[in-house]
């Protein structure tokens, strides 16, 4: 996305990633929305593994024998 700032051209970009002219001016233009999403997403996954991580240790403290 930087290298639209120096003005190097979406066509060409898209062409070097393999990505049509329409998608990666579509990225560009919504860099900000999509970046918010990936974050959002992101937290999400490790939130739920933090959740899964928790109800594990919880359940392993729960059954493991009481030390003599």
């Amino acid at each position: 996305l930087n290298r639209t700032e120096k003005g190097e051209s979406s066509t060409k970009i898209g062409h070097n990633l393999k990505l049509a002219h329409m998608t990666v001016t579509t990225i560009i233009k919504d860099k900000d929305r999509i970046r918010d999403q990936l974050e959002r997403g992101i937290n999400n996954v490790l939130r739920w593994y933090k959740e899964i991580y928790d109800e594990k240790k919880r359940a392993s403290f729960q059954t493991s024998p009481l030390p003599q």
